[in-house]
C-alpha cells in the first residue's frame, strides 16, 4: 500500500533507488565473493507494451463497482521473464513483483493522467535464500505471494508447495533473505495451495490466506498474525473461485482477488474483507463482492494484486500468471476504488 510520503520518507526513498541502481550496477559481487557458486546478477528485462481495452468491441469503462484505468499485455525476450504470481507498489510508480519460478521483477509504469499505458526501466534478478543461493527447483522457488512497505525495502515472500514466509531486507532486486518463517499452521495445507495471498496491515499485523485449504464451514482457511501470535480464522469464498492474493486497504479491511482458471472457465472477482469480527475476536470475517468478470472482458490468470493511494484515490494493479505457456499472457491492468462503506456481514459474497 502507497501511502502518502514525509519529508523523511521522500529522503529514505532518494536513498533505496540510487542503492537500487548501485546493485544493479555492480551486481551482486559481494554475495559472489561470500559463496563458492557463481550467480547471476540483476539485469534489465526488455519489456515491451502492448494496449488492451477492456472489451474488444465495446467501450467498456466499468467493471463491477471499479472503474478501468487501462491495461497492457507485457512481452519480454528473457527466457525467465514471466509466471508473475505476486504484486507490492512502492513510491513513485515503482513496482515489484515475484514469479513463480523464483525471481524479482521490478518496474515502473507509465501513466497519463492516472491511466496505464505501459512499463518502463524493468529488471529482474534471482531470489536467494536465507543461504544465499538460488533455489535449485521448482518446489523450493514457487513464490506465490508478497507484501512489503511503502519503500520496498522490508518484504515477505509466501511460498508454496515448501509452505513458508520468507523475510527480505535490503533495496528490490538485492535484497537479502534474513528469515524463514514456517507456521505450524500451513501443515496439512495442500501442496499447490499454500501462501497465495499475503497482506501486511497499517498496524504491523499479517494475513495469510490459503489458495485451497477450507474450514468444516467451507469458508476459505486464513491465518492472522499479530504481537507475535498467529491463530486461523475463515473468510468467505466466492464460489467457483480461488483466492489468489489480498492487500491491505486499511487497518480493518482487506482487498481479494479469487480466479476461477480451468480449460473450460475463466473468471476473476475482487471482495472487500471486513476484519473488524476477527481483530476483536472473533474467528470469521465477513465479505462483500466489489467485481466479478471473465471474457471477453480483457483476462487471464490474474494472481497478483497491489494497492495505491494517492491524493483521495484508492487503485487496484493486478497483474496475471502465464504459466510461461505461449497460450497464455502476462497482462497489468489498472482500476479504481469507488467510496467504499463498512463492510455489510454476510455469510458469503453472492455466488
Amino acid at each position: 500500500m502507497l501511502l502518502p510520503m514525509k519529508m523523511r520518507d521522500r529522503l529514505e526513498y532518494a536513498l533505496a533507488w540510487g542503492l537500487i541502481a548501485a546493485a544493479v550496477a555492480a551486481g551482486l559481487l559481494a554475495l559472489r565473493m561470500a559463496t563458492s557458486d557463481a550467480l547471476p546478477g540483476p539485469e534489465p528485462a526488455a519489456v515491451t507494451s502492448t494496449a488492451l481495452q477492456a472489451h474488444p468491441a465495446e467501450d467498456v469503462r466499468q467493471i463491477g463497482e471499479l472503474a478501468f484505468l487501462g491495461a497492457v499485455r507485457l512481452q519480454a525476450p528473457q527466457a525467465a521473464f514471466g509466471g508473475l504470481s505476486g504484486l507490492a507498489a512502492g513510491p513513485e510508480g515503482l513496482f515489484l513483483a515475484v514469479t513463480d519460478a523464483g525471481n524479482w521483477l521490478v518496474f515502473r509504469t507509465v501513466e497519463t493522467a492516472e491511466r496505464l499505458n505501459g512499463v518502463a526501466e524493468a529488471r529482474m534478478a534471482p531470489i536467494l535464500g536465507v543461504d544465499g543461493r538460488a533455489a535449485a527447483s521448482k518446489a523450493d522457488g514457487d513464490a506465490e505471494s508478497l507484501a512489503c512497505n511503502a519503500l520496498l525495502i522490508a518484504c515477505q515472500v509466501g511460498f508454496e508447495q515448501q509452505h513458508r514466509v520468507v523475510h527480505f531486507r535490503g533495496v528490490p532486486l538485492d535484497a537479502r533473505a534474513v528469515r524463514d518463517e514456517r507456521l505450524t499452521a500451513m501443515i496439512g495445507w495442500p501442496q499447490n495451495g499454500g501462501v497465495e495471498s499475503l497482506a501486511l496491515l497499517p498496524g504491523g499485523g499479517r494475513v495469510i490466506i490459503s489458495e485451497d485449504a477450507l474450514r468444516k464451514d467451507g469458508s476459505l482457511q486464513a491465518l492472522l498474525t499479530t504481537g507475535g501470535a498467529t491463530r486461523g480464522f475463515g473468510i468467505p469464498r466466492v464460489a467457483g473461485f480461488r483466492p489468489t492474493d489480498a492487500a491491505a486497504l486499511d487497518a480493518t479491511r482487506l482487498i481479494v482477488l479469487h480466479r476461477r482458471f480451468t480449460p473450460a472457465d475463466r473468471g476473476s472477482a475482487i471482495t472487500l474483507v471486513d476484519l473488524a469480527p476477527v481483530l476483536a475476536g472473533g474467528d470469521a470475517a465477513t465479505a462483500r463482492l466489489l467485481a466479478r468478470w471473465q471474457p471477453p472482458l480483457v483476462h487471464d490468470n490474474f494472481e497478483g494484486l497491489a494497492l495505491v493511494q494517492r491524493a483521495g484515490r484508492r487503485f487496484l494493479y493486478l497483474v496475471s500468471d502465464d504459466n510461461f505457456s505461449a497460450a497464455q499472457a502476462t497482462i497489468l491492468m489498472k482500476l479504481e476504488l469507488p467510496p467504499l462503506n463498512p463492510v455489510v456481514p454476510a455469510s458469503s459474497p453472492p455466488a
